[in-house]
C-alpha cells in the first residue's frame, strides 16, 4: 500500500512538473507576444539586410561594454534617421605637456581621425533631445571597418556617450556598437551587436533585438 502511495506521489509530481514547463513556455510566448518581439529565428533571417558588426580589434575584451554598462555610462539612446553621407575629420590632441606635444607633432602622432554620420532626431530614451534636432554621430576611424555601414535614409537607434564639450562640439555625439540597432520599415529594432555573447537582463527573452522602437527605448531608459 505504501509503495502504491509513493508511486502515486511521484506520478503526481511528474505531472505537475510537466505542467509547469508547459505553462512556462506558454507564459514566455505570451510575454513575447505582448511585447510584440520578433523571435531569434525571425531576426536571423533578416541578417543579410541588417548584418552584425564586430568589436574593433584595437579594443581588449575588458574594454568592451555590456548593454547595461552603456545604459549606465551614456547620456541617452537616440532614435533617428541618417540624413546624409558619411564624412571624416581629424582632430589635434594635446597632453598639456608642451615638450611631449612637440614630440608627438614631430612624429605625426598629434592627430586622431574620426568618421561621422549626420542624423535627425525622432525621439530619445531620456527626453534630452528634441524631435527634429540635427546632430552627427561619430566614432574613431579605426572602428570604421568593424561598425556597420550606415547610409542616407536608414533609421537607427544609437547610444550617445558623454563627450566633454572642449574635446568635441556639442552637436557631435560619440556612439558605440553595443546599444546600436537598425530600425526596419515596420518599426522593429534589430541589434547591430551580438547579444548572444552577453544575454541582456532587460527582457525575459534574454535579448532586446526584435522589439518595437518605442518598447526598446522604454527598456533602455535609465
Amino acid at each position: 500500500m505504501k509503495r502504491i502511495k509513493n508511486r502515486l506521489v511521484r506520478m503526481s509530481l511528474c505531472i505537475i512538473g510537466i505542467g509547469i514547463i508547459v505553462l512556462g513556455g506558454v507564459y514566455g510566448n505570451t510575454i513575447r507576444q505582448k511585447e510584440n518581439q520578433l523571435t531569434a529565428e525571425q531576426i536571423e533571417t533578416m541578417r543579410a539586410k541588417y548584418p552584425l558588426g564586430s568589436e574593433p580589434e584595437v579594443l581588449e575584451s575588458k574594454d568592451v561594454l555590456s548593454l547595461e554598462a552603456v545604459i549606465e555610462r551614456g547620456d541617452t539612446f537616440v532614435y533617428g534617421e541618417i540624413i546624409g553621407d558619411k564624412g571624416t575629420y581629424t582632430k589635434n590632441i594635446t597632453s598639456g605637456d608642451s615638450e611631449l606635444d612637440a614630440k608627438l607633432e614631430s612624429k605625426g602622432m598629434n592627430t586622431v581621425s574620426f568618421y561621422e554620420y549626420p542624423l535627425r532626431v525622432l525621439s530619445d530614451s531620456e527626453g534630452i533631445l528634441k524631435t527634429g534636432d540635427e546632430i552627427t554621430i561619430f566614432a574613431p576611424k579605426v572602428y570604421e571597418g568593424s561598425y556597420p555601414e550606415l547610409s542616407k535614409g536608414m533609421k537607427v537607434v544609437v547610444p550617445i556617450l558623454t563627450v566633454p564639450v572642449e574635446k568635441h562640439p556639442e552637436w557631435r555625439k560619440e556612439y558605440t556598437l553595443t546599444g546600436s540597432y537598425y530600425v526596419t520599415e515596420d518599426g522593429y529594432a534589430i541589434a547591430a551587436f551580438d547579444e548572444a555573447q552577453a544575454p541582456s537582463t532587460l527582457t525575459r527573452s534574454g535579448y532586446t533585438s526584435g522589439l518595437k522602437v518605442d518598447a526598446l527605448l522604454r527598456r533602455l531608459k535609465k
